[in-house]
């Protein structure tokens, strides 16, 4: 396994887990279910965590993905712009939901305004993820490119190198 490998396998758990983190939200707020509000809040404190390691194998799978023929270094620039934003308000929202479960039972006016801060937060937080997954699709992707050429595509990818001829350890 190399870091692009990692990378692909741990950017999904960000998007997802924040949609399921915020569905459990509000579905705790729907039903005044204080376990399940402190669910989702976990949830949120979970992904941020995963960001984490999400982002820093980015940069070691860029250097690999430089070395495959057809790669696009500006759509590569332009995931890694989006990534570090992403990754800032991901950290935010987990922050938030932190200082939010710390002050549940101590707190309760300001456990329920800091609840809605957090729900709101995390529909900036997934539309901000969903856009750097979809640019970072977009690094290899090619179908999902808005006009992909892919009879040039499919000529590329014949020079692609294998994987033995790839070196892992930059």
């Amino acid at each position: 396994m190399n870091y692009a490998h990692l990378h692909l396998m741990l950017n999904h758990f960000p998007v997802i887990g924040t949609i399921i983190g915020l569905a459990i939200i509000l579905f705790g707020l729907i039903r005044k279910n204080d376990s399940l509000i402190k669910t989702g809040l976990v949830t949120f404190i979970l992904m941020a965590l995963i960001t984490i390691p999400t982002f820093l194998t980015g940069e070691p799978s860029e250097k690999l993905m430089e070395k495959v023929v057809g790669t696009s270094e500006a759509l590569i620039e332009r995931h890694e712009e989006a990534a570090k934003f992403s990754l800032i308000v991901m950290e935010v929202l987990g922050t938030i939901s932190l200082i939010t479960m710390i002050i549940s039972n101590k707190f309760q006016k300001f456990y329920k305004m800091m609840t809605v801060t957090t729900t709101l937060l995390a529909f900036l937080v997934i539309g901000m993820m969903a856009w750097t997954a979809n640019l970072g699709g977009k690094i290899h992707h090619l179908e999902i490119q808005a006009n992909p050429n892919l009879s040039n595509s499919i000529e590329a990818n014949k020079q692609v190198p294998t994987h033995n001829q790839l070196d892992y350890d930059d």
